[in-house]
């Protein structure tokens, strides 16, 4: 190879990324070799995830648009792409992206369902809900790339329909081949899926027992290194709280949210950093329910975080103290797109 040919380049940015974790030398190196072959598919990917590492998440964005006009028929290109969007909140581009991929993949019937619910999610209409519940209920999707793409999708339709003992039971057992991807380890995301479940069953009648063998679950899990490539794998610290705070220790759930939170609102890593942060708002909206708002203040809207109104919206049950707060209120009717929606569940007063 030589010194200034491109495939040259691409192997010193693979090197100074994975080897040494200089970040913005594998940067110059793979954009270098960008400039000789614009259609060289790794490095545009292994550019976005560099762009991603570093916070550039519009410069990521742009890289993999490049990549799946390139090579569409790749699962990498679709669930980063889509991963992308949803980080930088530009949820009118998924619905097009997703039904692509469903034209492409007839077989992979979760696309038809994600798409209906990310156009929900960007016009918070009451018949654009339907829709997408009207998917949940006669399609048989399951998603090989994420699991929770549905499994907390299908939970608004559950609680939407006042089913919850057959989203319950379906419940149990989704998150099975994610652990399995992890060698039988249940990652922090999945922990923290477990304790959102469990905040739910304890605000139901009769579930009080599979909410305390859930716990027990995620007090046994074997804590690990966070992983600054890898979502699923962020400080377990973060969920710690929640963990305390449902076993029955509110003064101590307190404590260990407020020594976690300035790390967390100050963290620069991505996208690490923005799951944390919308982990530890459902934290406070559980542990410390009169500054939600002040705490959704910081996360999401001045901050990057894998949460944002919309998606809040969305999913009012994982944040009731929030949704109780006037200031938030105001903030929704002034949007006006997800009124109807949280009003026909009782979040909402209907309009005199």
């Amino acid at each position: 190879m030589k010194p200034d040919g491109w495939e040259y380049l691409r192997e010193q940015g693979f090197y100074q990324f994975y080897m040494q974790e200089d970040l913005l030398g594998a940067i110059q190196s793979f954009a270098k070799a960008l400039e000789e072959n614009p259609s060289d598919i790794s490095t545009l990917n292994e550019l976005a995830k560099l762009y991603t590492r570093t916070g550039h998440p519009e410069k990521a964005i742009e890289m993999l648009e490049n990549s799946f006009e390139l090579v569409q028929q790749t699962g990498y290109a679709s669930y980063s792409l889509s991963f992308a969007y949803e980080m930088n909140k530009d949820y009118d581009k998924l619905p097009a992206l997703l039904n692509r991929m469903y034209e492409l993949y007839p077989e992979d019937k979760h696309y038809h369902v994600e798409a209906a619910y990310y156009q929900f999610l960007e016009d918070g209409s009451l018949t654009s809900f339907q829709e997408f519940k009207h998917r949940v209920e006669t399609v048989q999707a399951v998603n090989p790339w994420d699991e929770r793409a549905l499994q907390n999708k299908e939970m608004v339709v559950a609680m939407f329909k006042h089913d919850f003992d057959h989203y319950h039971d379906r419940w149990q057992g989704t998150s099975e081949g994610h652990v399995a991807g992890h060698g039988g380890w249940m990652c922090p995301l999945v922990a923290n899926d477990h304790l959102n479940h469990t905040r739910l069953l304890f605000e139901q009648e009769g579930y009080q027992e599979d909410g305390e063998n859930i716990l027990a679950m995620v007090k046994a899990v074997e804590l690990k290194p966070v992983n600054l490539n890898s979502v699923c794998t962020f400080d377990s610290d973060v969920y710690m709280p929640k963990l305390t705070m449902l076993s029955g220790d509110a003064d101590e759930a307190r404590r260990q949210l407020e020594a976690v939170a300035p790390q967390v609102l100050n963290s620069t890593e991505f996208p690490i950093g923005a799951v944390e942060r919308a982990v530890l708002l459902q934290a406070v909206d559980l542990i410390l329910p009169d500054q939600a708002y002040y705490y959704y203040d910081l996360v999401v809207k001045n901050a990057m975080s894998f949460c944002s109104f919309e998606s809040i919206c969305a999913d009012p049950w994982t944040y009731p103290n929030l949704m109780k707060d006037p200031r938030f209120l105001d903030e929704v009717r002034a949007d006006g797109r997800f009124v109807e929606f949280l009003t026909q569940f009782g979040f909402l007063e209907a309009a005199s």
